[in-house]
């Protein structure tokens, strides 16, 4: 994500079990002259053999019921795979809410 002018960060634990561990935050994509924030939280699992915990599945529904894009990937190709699903899902979404506003 570096190579788009994002920083990912490994996040550590403050004590909760089961938070996920990557976060990701590209520069802003720029839809009609105004720009939006683009991030990504990913739990990011071994391809064979990653297992989801009961605690990660409880903050990737605690996350995703406050409509955070929180994801779990098995490969670094998946990961790369999600943040251009997420501008994509970004756009559809804003470019949406103007179409129902007009």
């Amino acid at each position: 994500m570096e190579d788009q002018g994002g920083i990912w960060v490994k996040l550590l634990a403050d004590g909760r079990k089961g938070i996920p561990d990557n976060l990701i935050m590209l520069p802003p994509i720029t839809i009609e002259r105004f720009e939006f924030p683009v991030h990504v939280i990913v739990e990011l699992k071994r391809k064979h053999g990653g297992i989801i915990s009961p605690h990660q599945e409880q903050w990737l529904h605690e996350l995703g019921s406050i409509a955070q894009p929180v994801h779990v990937c098995y490969a670094l190709e998946h990961v790369k795979e999600v943040v251009e699903f997420t501008k994509q899902s970004l756009r559809r979404k804003i470019l949406g809410c103007k179409a129902d506003l007009s």
